[in-house]
């Protein structure tokens, strides 16, 4: 009799395979790296992309950046917010990431930076922006280059990011509760009590 064959099964091995090749490594991991790319959708939207005031768009982001951030959440180096996404748990990204091996972290950042980012539509006032665009010159381009839209290397992206999500970044930093890099902590002493919020307004107006 011919036995007819798992579905389920081949389709399991068919992405874990294609994880394989993907990633070059030979560990397999305990489930298909499509259900962790799922889990993390929930939050971030489809393909990295969504629409919540207090989330990124990880979408397009550097491999590097992406793996170095999950990283960093896994080891409790960064704290994550609380977020309950829609019929979810509330949870955060220190608890998503503490089971994540190694592989599929590098698999998850590889996935997602190889995405296409889509700057979030949102109210930004023109004349904050316009001044934010000076701040920004002086203070950010240096390291975050094309007005915040590039993402190369260890560098998170700006640029059409929620204005919520940046606002909560750029306090932590500027209370010492997130640990900024040396290059950006210089430059932060360097900002005014008032440039934060044009700077906001800037990077918010990156919307193409």
């Amino acid at each position: 009799m011919t036995r007819i064959p798992d579905l389920f099964h081949l389709r399991k091995i068919t992405v874990t395979t294609t994880v394989l090749l993907l990633t070059g490594s030979s560990t397999l991991f305990a489930a298909p790296i499509s259900d962790t790319v799922k889990q993390c959708e929930t939050c971030h939207g489809q393909q990295g992309n969504n629409n919540e005031e207090k989330v990124p768009n990880i979408a397009g982001i550097s491999h590097e950046y992406l793996q170095e951030s999950l990283e960093d959440f896994k080891h409790e180096k960064r704290k994550g917010d609380r977020f309950k996404a829609p019929e979810q748990k509330e949870t955060d990204m220190n608890e998503v990431t503490r089971n994540l091996s190694d592989a599929e972290i590098a698999s998850l950042a590889k996935h997602f930076s190889r995405n296409k980012f889509i700057p979030r539509k949102q109210p930004f006032d023109t004349k904050l922006a316009k001044k934010g665009k000076k701040i920004y010159e002086r203070r950010c381009e240096r390291c975050h280059e094309d007005s915040g839209r590039s993402s190369d290397d260890d560098m998170g992206r700006l640029a059409g990011q929620p204005m919520e999500y940046l606002k909560e970044q750029m306090e932590e930093f500027m209370s010492a509760e997130r640990k900024p890099p040396k290059k950006m902590a210089k430059q932060l002493k360097k900002l005014k009590p008032g440039d934060i919020t044009p700077l906001l307004h800037f990077f918010a107006s990156q919307q193409d």
